[in-house]
């Protein structure tokens, strides 16, 4: 009864101990990158009729630095403790990647950081099934050269779309949410490679251990 009480103590412990561990981490915002500025109307957004930046957002987050791009319309930018949720938590977050992972790299200039912020904003908050920065709950004025841009990467969305790059969204309580890259997923080929390595590799260790 003991050595079973003291084993859900220790269980208990653990858990406790991992909730900490699992605690949120600091987002650092260190200002904006190549942006460009428009007039963003969407319906409820404290930003709705604002002139706003849309592009990059330079940020740092455990000890990498990042050209990110906001995800939310309903808070400001700013530092602050953060969670990591995959990009499937976002409304279309399939075409957020697509996106990202299409056209980030490709930026040269402010128009171009500009056109990729808006898009990403447009396929997550427009309410109707056509995208189009210039019509419907979400668009943009003042600003043509960005919203012809814009429309131009979101004619080339697919009907679907699976992430290459294992992309996180750093969410916030209080200041906006950002997507940053992480590492690329492997093709399913090398991914079966990577498990036959490493049932190997256990093998050979429970062997050693049984000569040993």
């Amino acid at each position: 009864m003991i050595r079973k009480s003291m084993m859900t103590v220790a269980v208990v412990v653990i858990l406790v101990m991992g909730c900490h561990v699992a605690s949120a981490s600091i987002m650092t915002y260190k200002g904006i990158g190549l942006h460009s500025k428009v007039t963003l109307h969407a319906a409820g957004s404290p930003a709705d009729g604002c002139r706003v930046s849309a592009g990059q957002y330079l940020i740092s987050y455990e000890g990498t630095d990042y050209a990110s791009y906001c995800v939310d319309i309903y808070h400001y930018a700013g530092s602050g403790e953060v969670t990591e949720l995959p990009i499937e938590s976002l409304n279309n977050g399939d075409l957020v990647a697509f996106l990202f992972e299409t056209y980030s790299e490709d930026v040269q200039d402010n128009i171009d950081a500009a056109a990729l912020g808006v898009a990403i904003w447009e396929v997550i908050f427009e309410t109707s099934d056509n995208f189009d920065v210039t019509d419907g709950y979400l668009s943009i004025t003042g600003n043509e050269a960005v919203a012809q841009a814009a429309n131009d990467l979101l004619s080339t969305l697919p009907d679907s779309y699976q992430t290459q790059w294992d992309m996180l969204v750093l969410h916030s309580d209080c200041k906006q949410d950002m997507i940053i890259p992480g590492s690329p997923i492997p093709e399913p080929a090398t991914l079966m490679i990577l498990n036959l390595g490493a049932v190997g590799l256990i093998i050979r260790r429970r062997r050693r251990m049984k000569i040993g």
